[in-house]
């Protein structure tokens, strides 16, 4: 994939949790229209959207929106279940490395039979951040030894000393997104494979159809049905969510199989893409969805 085939000059940031954490929290703050109160909730009334906190306070909602986690409170005390789909790669391990070769931006992606290694772009263009998912019974080379022998080309130090951070990984997608005054947005409502980098992209989605939902509403009438408003934004999203996931969840498993026709058709998949680029411009107009009016 090239950003020039879809008119853009990226096609993706690494961006640091913590620092995006803390500037959506300064912007909270700084705005009027935001409460921010530090507390958690203890108790959530779903059918009339009332809260209630562990400092005592008592908050009437018109929405309640669960974006909280995978393992969501929201989302149990509103009593939405999830169906959770089997991966076969379960394991995360996250690094960063040092190399010989500038990177230039340019993110780098393996799939092979010990998993799918990616090997993404620091802002340091000598460090890069290595994503390997596998199997969690796979210990049969270590992390460092496959990188340098899957991206020769990058110059990856072979003798460093590297802190090796494993991640459970899971997939799961709530049986609806709503229920009355609840909404779920996030990992609340859909935990996907990191394989694509798609996770916060389809949290992001979600919440920009939900905004343009309640823009309408302001505009056009504000005493429509708020039941109404929910299963709206569900038909819009719930798809193709679906379809993400699917399609993400099949890679897994064409890659990781045991069979060896799974596997040639994962890289037949793959050769096909790298020749089209009519089809590379249609799977990133896929991912781009719902954020081009986001910008």
């Amino acid at each position: 994939f090239e950003a020039h085939e879809i008119q853009e000059n990226h096609l993706g940031h690494i961006v640091c949790n913590l620092g995006l954490q803390k500037l959506l929290g300064d912007k909270c703050k700084q705005t009027k229209a935001i409460e921010c109160i530090k507390t958690r909730p203890t108790n959530l009334d779903y059918l009339d959207g009332k809260v209630e906190t562990a400092c005592g306070i008592k908050i009437q909602a018109t929405w309640v929106l669960g974006a909280d986690g995978a393992e969501s409170w929201v989302r149990q005390q509103a009593q939405i279940d999830v169906v959770a789909h089997p991966l076969r790669s379960t394991v995360a391990a996250v690094a960063v490395v040092s190399h010989n070769q500038p990177h230039f931006s340019k993110a780098r992606q393996s799939f092979a039979k010990e998993g799918i290694v990616a090997l993404l772009p620091h802002y340091n263009m000598h460090k890069s951040i290595v994503v390997w998912s596998h199997s969690a019974q796979y210990q049969e080379e270590e992390p460092l030894e496959l990188c340098c022998r899957l991206f020769p080309e990058a110059g990856i130090e072979p003798q460093q000393e590297i802190a090796w951070h494993r991640h459970s990984l899971r997939s799961h997608q709530a049986k609806q997104y709503h229920n009355h005054r609840v909404v779920l947005f996030g990992d609340s409502a859909l935990s996907v494979h990191p394989l694509a980098g798609q996770g916060l992209n389809l949290g992001l989605q979600a919440v920009r159809i939900w905004g343009d939902i309640l823009q309408d509403v302001l505009v056009k009438d504000s005493g429509i049905d708020k039941t109404y408003l929910a299963r709206k934004f569900q038909q819009k999203i719930f798809g193709y969510h679906s379809l993400s996931k699917q399609f993400i969840e099949t890679c897994d498993h064409f890659f990781h199989s045991q069979s060896a026709q799974y596997q040639w058709l994962g890289h037949l998949s793959l050769r096909t893409a790298q020749a089209s680029a009519k089809l590379r411009k249609g799977l990133a107009g896929h991912a781009l969805y719902g954020l081009e009016a986001a910008r």
